[in-house]
Parts: structure tokens; C-alpha cells; sequence
């Protein structure tokens, strides 16, 4: 019997193994997770290494958003975006089939010899080389289910572990940095307060820093993006369209899409309609 010790960093997948729920009544669920993971025998460490897990939810999202108005105006700028972007072969089917897989799929990551930090794996089974015969340097995962739950992390790296370790002993499977329940209450109560102040500026229509159309901006962009861009010099951001897509405005005049550059010539005035 192995001991493989997890360690997931997230808040979100705690708080949803609570049944936390957001401000607004929304139950906190994850669609994907970095995991860290140490594989022991007794007490000689094996392996360490990491890996990351996407649930059905992630990639619906994701065509959800292809087929809403970012890809729309992604379309005007690149016609033929969407279907290329739908029929890219990625955890080896096509983007759009991806959901009507009902078992695990991997993709891999590979690097260029020529980069300067060029890095492949070497240590592990099984692991596909690209065209120019160079190892993977990470692996994603896909599991059907909608949603991460610490069932499926254990049944996804037992999987992980078996097809690229080749270790096939049994699991004995140890969650580490776990947060106690008295740190989870205290984090999410100054986190919706949080949420509860920004969305109350929103209702009222006070342009801040941060103006978070419809919910946290940190939530589809994480706090270290968001804290980036306003010490940037961004002034405020506004929604684009019917999903959850982004127009940052800065102190210069300029704007930016989702943290792409936008001449600031374009204008959102009419943001259903094509760019012009």
C-alpha cells in the first residue's frame, strides 16, 4: 500500500465540500484544480510532482463562451475562430465532443528544445512524444463528472498514478494544508462581506477601482490579475456582451478586452453589435 499525500490550495473546493454558498445564494462549486501530490512507501518518499484536473463543467463553460459574444467578436476580427477553435483537437477529440465523453481523457503539454528553460518529463510511463520526439512537460486531466470533489481527485490520481508512475499497490490517500473549519468561516465571511461592498457599488453605480459587473472580478480573473491591473492604472471595468467578458479602463485613455489591448479607438457603446 502507497501513501499518497494531496495538497490542493484552493478555497473554493473546501468551502464547496461545506456546501458554502456565495452571497447570492449560489452554492461554491470548482470545475478545475491544481493538485500537488508526494507518493510514499513507508516513509521513503517515491515521487512528487503536480498535476491539474478539469471537470465537465470547465470545458462547457469554455464552448459556452465560444458560442457567446466573445466569440462573436473574436469572429469579426478572425473569421472561421469559432469553428477552428471547436474542432481543435485537445485532450485528443475535438474541443466541442469533449463533454460527451463519459470517461477520463489527458492532454499533454510539451516545450520547445529551443526555450530557454526547455523542460520534458522523464520520469514517468506511457507519456506520448510530439513530432519532434519530445517528452510532455505537464498533464491536464479530464474527468466526466461536473464538478471537483475530493472523490474524484482520489479516483483521478489513483488512475494518474497507475497509467504514468506505474505503481499499482493500492492508495492510502492523505490530504495535507487542509484549512481548519474556524479558517474557512473566517476567510469567507471577510470574502463575501467583500463581494457584498463591490456589489452594492455596483447597484449603485459608483465607478470603482475594481466595478464587478455581475459578480467579483477576482472571480474569473483571480486576485493577483485583478490587484495587477490596477496597479496598472485601471480605473474601472465594465461588462461586454451577455458573458462574463471584461472591458478594462485605464488612466491613459486606453482599453483592454479580457487582458487583451484594444486600440482605443474601438468603443463598447453598442457592445452586441460588431466592432468599429
Amino acid at each position: 500500500m502507497l501513501t499518497v499525500k494531496l495538497e490542493i490550495h484552493s478555497l473554493n473546493f473546501f468551502w464547496g465540500e461545506k456546501g458554502y454558498k456565495w452571497f447570492d445564494g449560489t452554492p461554491i462549486k470548482c470545475s478545475w484544480e491544481d493538485i500537488g501530490y508526494d507518493i510514499y512507501r513507508g516513509d521513503k518518499k517515491l515521487e512528487e510532482g503536480s498535476t491539474t484536473v478539469e471537470a465537465r463543467s470547465y470545458v462547457e463553460q469554455e464552448i459556452e463562451q465560444l458560442h457567446g459574444s466573445l466569440g462573436a467578436r473574436m469572429e469579426v476580427k478572425f473569421p472561421g475562430y469559432i469553428e477552428e477553435e471547436l474542432n481543435s483537437t485537445y485532450y485528443g477529440i475535438p474541443f466541442k465532443d469533449i463533454p460527451a465523453c463519459n470517461e477520463p481523457l489527458w492532454c499533454f503539454s510539451y516545450q520547445d528544445r529551443d526555450d530557454e528553460d526547455f523542460y520534458q518529463i522523464e520520469d514517468m510511463i506511457n507519456l506520448p512524444k510530439d513530432e519532434h520526439g519530445v517528452y510532455p512537460s505537464y498533464i491536464t486531466g479530464y474527468i466526466p463528472e461536473e464538478f471537483i470533489t475530493r472523490a474524484n481527485v482520489e479516483a483521478y490520481m489513483a488512475d494518474y498514478i497507475k497509467r504514468y508512475k506505474g505503481f499499482d499497490e493500492g492508495f492510502e490517500f492523505v490530504w495535507e494544508g487542509v484549512p481548519s473549519d474556524e479558517t474557512l468561516e473566517k476567510e469567507y465571511q471577510e470574502t463575501i462581506v467583500e463581494m457584498e461592498n463591490w456589489n452594492k457599488d455596483r447597484e449603485k453605480g459608483i465607478e470603482t477601482k475594481i466595478m464587478l459587473l455581475p459578480q467579483p472580478l477576482a472571480m474569473f480573473l483571480g486576485k493577483d490579475k485583478v490587484e495587477e491591473l490596477v496597479a496598472r492604472g485601471m480605473t474601472h471595468a465594465e461588462k461586454v456582451g451577455e458573458e462574463d467578458d471584461f472591458v478594462y479602463h485605464f488612466e491613459d485613455g486606453h482599453t483592454e478586452l479580457s487582458g487583451t489591448e484594444i486600440d482605443s479607438s474601438d468603443h463598447f457603446s453598442e457592445p452586441e453589435k460588431d466592432w468599429e
